[in-house]
């Protein structure tokens, strides 16, 4: 059996399949903190995140008038700040904030936290966020992130150091973090390589790489060929397409595709 046909017994032709999933309780998010609400939560929907996992209880320090919250999606963290916006509730922390005077990110948070990563693409979204406003509102803002997105599935989007990001914080695709105030660390499902890519094949696979005959690495040819037979096909009729809706999904393939590097 070739290893194209490996791959494809696999079942690895869905672009589900070959993202990386984030694993998260709450889709795309990894920390939700609010002490008076997180920390004494009425029901399940109360709740908030630390790691990727709902907590029963979970406080930091100095996290009583505001909320925190950390994203590994850009497009979550730009519906939240979106969501929020329409709630009266203020966001700072962030570049894609809309209440920050500043516009960047002040440099109190812990080493490693999500407010010194930044999405790639335009505009600049930042992985972590301060939400504030009086308790009611910000509990009701919890209540509809756990309803919203609890139990569905979400990319890992690629990061980069933040400007304002002190001296050794880590970036890429998976995520250490302490929150504002000093969390726990986290770890997502994917791995960088020495090289500073992003391993799509996990790290068991990586290790099992050859190289043919070409001199390329056998995986990644077989991805590519994977590509070519399948999303391939669906990107080269939408960028046929006149269709503006169809346009607008050929680009979001090729952001994908991008990410993936191949």
């Amino acid at each position: 059996m070739t290893t194209n046909e490996l791959f494809i017994n696999m079942k690895k032709t869905k672009l589900e399949d070959i993202l990386i999933i984030t694993e998260s309780d709450l889709a795309g998010i990894d920390e939700m903190v609010y002490n008076p609400v997180t920390g004494n939560p009425a029901d399940e929907y109360d709740k908030g995140a630390d790691s990727g996992k709902l907590q029963n209880r979970i406080t930091w320090p100095n996290h009583d008038d505001h909320l925190h919250i950390g994203t590994t999606n850009r497009d979550v963290m730009m519906q939240l700040i979106d969501k929020a916006q329409g709630m009266g509730i203020s966001s700072t922390e962030n570049p894609y904030a809309k209440n920050d005077p500043n516009g960047k990110v002040d440099q109190v948070h812990a080493t490693g936290s999500f407010h010194y990563k930044e999405f790639q693409g335009q505009p600049t979204v930042g992985a972590g966020v301060d939400f504030s406003g009086n308790q009611a509102t910000l509990r009701e803002f919890i209540r509809w992130i756990n309803a919203n997105y609890k139990g569905k599935q979400s990319s890992t989007d690629m990061t980069v150091e933040a400007p304002e990001a002190p001296k050794g914080t880590t970036t890429s695709g998976s995520t250490s973090s302490g929150g504002s105030g000093g969390g726990s660390s986290s770890s997502s499902s994917s791995t960088k390589t020495s090289g500073g890519t992003f391993d799509i094949y996990g790290g068991l696979l990586n290790k099992m790489d050859g190289k043919g005959k070409d001199g390329q690495s056998i995986l990644k040819k077989a991805g590519n060929d994977i590509w070519d037979k399948t999303m391939g096909k669906v990107q080269k009729a939408l960028g046929e397409s006149t269709n503006h809706k169809s346009n607008n999904l050929n680009e979001e393939i090729k952001r994908m595709k991008k990410m993936m590097r191949l």
